[in-house]
Formats: C-alpha cells, sequence, structure tokens
C-alpha cells in the first residue's frame, strides 16, 4: 500500500539515486509551509558529502541531484547555491559563470584556443557556482552589471597584465568588473606586439588609438604610450571608467611630446590640443 511508506523509519538507510550515486538519509524533519503534507528528510550522498532536503517521493524515485558533482563541463559544479531559485535579475551571472567554464575547458567553444587552450584557468574555488556568485557579488560595479549587463565584463587580465597570458587564472584575487570600453583596451595588450594601452604599429610608426581614433604619430611605442596616458583621461566615457588605466612609461612633459609628432595632418587631435590649452592642463 503506497500508505505505508509513511510508516517505515528511513533515518539511517541508504538508497540509490538515478544519477548521482547512492546517498544516505541522515534525520527526519518537520514538514513546514507548501510542504507540511509532506515527510521531509536531510540526506547526505555518500561520494561527496553533499546534504540536500528532499520529500519522501524524491527517496523513492531517486530524482535527487548532487550539486557537488562535477556537471558543467566535467569540472563545474553547482555547490549548494540552488540557481533554479536564484533572483531572476541576477541569473545573468549563471550564464557568466558557465561561459567562463566553456571557454577553458570545452574544446567544442569558439573561444577555448584563447582561453583554456592557451593555459587559462579558472581557480579552484570558482569551480563552484556557489564560491563564484558569493565573490563577485561583493566585487565593485556588480550593481552596475546586473543593470546594464552588456555594458560590463568579467575581466582576468588588468590585474594580471604583467604575467604571460598562458600563467592567467579566472579567481576572485584576480577578477574585476570593467565597462566593455576598458575591457576592449586591456584585451588590446594580448591582441598585439605592443606591450601598452592604445598603441598601435603600422608602417613604422606608433599610433596612439583612443576609441577607433588615430591622436598622434611617433617613431617609438614610449612615446604613443605617453600620448595615450594624457589623452585617455580627457577622451574616455566618464560614466564608463571604473578603473586607472595608465601606461607605466617615463614622464615627458606634454610640450615636448608634442614637439616629438610625427603626424603632419593633426585635424582629429587638434580638438584635444585646444581643450588643453583652453584649461591650461599640462602646461
Amino acid at each position: 500500500m503506497i500508505n505505508d511508506k509513511y510508516k517505515v523509519d528511513y533515518v539511517g538507510n541508504i538508497y540509490d539515486s538515478k544519477h548521482y550515486g547512492k546517498f544516505k538519509v541522515i534525520r527526519e524533519l518537520i514538514p513546514i509551509g507548501y510542504y507540511k503534507y509532506s515527510r521531509l528528510f536531510e540526506v547526505e550522498f555518500l561520494n561527496t558529502g553533499y546534504h540536500t532536503v528532499v520529500t519522501i517521493y524524491s527517496i523513492y524515485s531517486g530524482e535527487i541531484k548532487d550539486r557537488l558533482i562535477p556537471s558543467v563541463y566535467n569540472v563545474g559544479y553547482l555547490g549548494q547555491e540552488n540557481i533554479f531559485q536564484f533572483p531572476s535579475k541576477e541569473k545573468i551571472i549563471v550564464k557568466v559563470w558557465e561561459c567562463m567554464i566553456a571557454r577553458c575547458y570545452n574544446p567544442n567553444d569558439k573561444r577555448y584556443n584563447n582561453y583554456g587552450g592557451s593555459g587559462v584557468k579558472v581557480s579552484n574555488r570558482w569551480l563552484s557556482f556557489e564560491n563564484f556568485a558569493h565573490d563577485v557579488k561583493l566585487k565593485p560595479n556588480y550593481d552596475r552589471k546586473l543593470l546594464e549587463p552588456n555594458m560590463f565584463h568579467l575581466d582576468k587580465d588588468f590585474l594580471q597584465r604583467h604575467i604571460p597570458t598562458n600563467q592567467r587564472v579566472y579567481s576572485n584575487k584576480t577578477c574585476i568588473w570593467v565597462s566593455i570600453y576598458e575591457n576592449a583596451l586591456i584585451k588590446g595588450l594580448d591582441n598585439g606586439s605592443i606591450k601598452y594601452f592604445g598603441v598601435i604599429l603600422d608602417s613604422g610608426y606608433y599610433y596612439t588609438k583612443v576609441y577607433n581614433k588615430i591622436y598622434g604619430r611617433f617613431s617609438s611605442p614610449e612615446e604613443a604610450a605617453i600620448l595615450f596616458n594624457y589623452i585617455y583621461p580627457l577622451l574616455c566615457y566618464k560614466e564608463y571608467t571604473t578603473i586607472n588605466i595608465c601606461n607605466e612609461v617615463p614622464f615627458i612633459s606634454f610640450t615636448e611630446l608634442m614637439s616629438r609628432n610625427l603626424l603632419v595632418n593633426r585635424k582629429d587631435l587638434n580638438p584635444v590640443l585646444e581643450y588643453i590649452s583652453m584649461n591650461n592642463i599640462y602646461q
């Protein structure tokens, strides 16, 4: 009889789940709320030690999920955090986590060659979604990520820019939220041979580039990098500037730097020069 299961003492017994191995019934709980007419039990999976609360039906059917099993590309696991009960406005970070795991551990991901295939890894702590969600919520600009999800990215490169790309890791200590404009500048360091923000090489000359516009021509990358330091604070989108992007180069006065500028047509640079002159900046 189906009612017989309400008379059985399940505590201490071991059962098989359908997909996650054996689990043991630890104790029976007092049902409340939605479950007030059900029998509830705390169970523990033997392989991982994961604890969860289930109904008597789940014990019989074996429909219980072990959230410590690496079910996301064979390395990522959910942890105690139940993503299906995550606040809807914050579910965007579920996608961020899954994409991070995919590009580092899924050879079929289109970005794998530039990430996992190149040696980039995810820290052991962040293989757990529960830990990841806890950490990224505490980082500056998380609230802005929720408000403008397409305008902010989780960046691993800015804090590790002095570390070879193949040794970088996604972790709580190495990642920050940045705007898409800042992320583009940061990625530019790894996409080219010049290790300065906003500097490109073309036909033997070095140019300062901000938001797809050219602002100078120089014989050395350091000179172009110095001009970037001068003009980026004037040209950047203030509402999307969250970190101090600045090239580490020797100081040269603005007047001296302009004397080295080889760009004959300064049409694009003139508005910047006028702003600097009118406001007595760098004089």
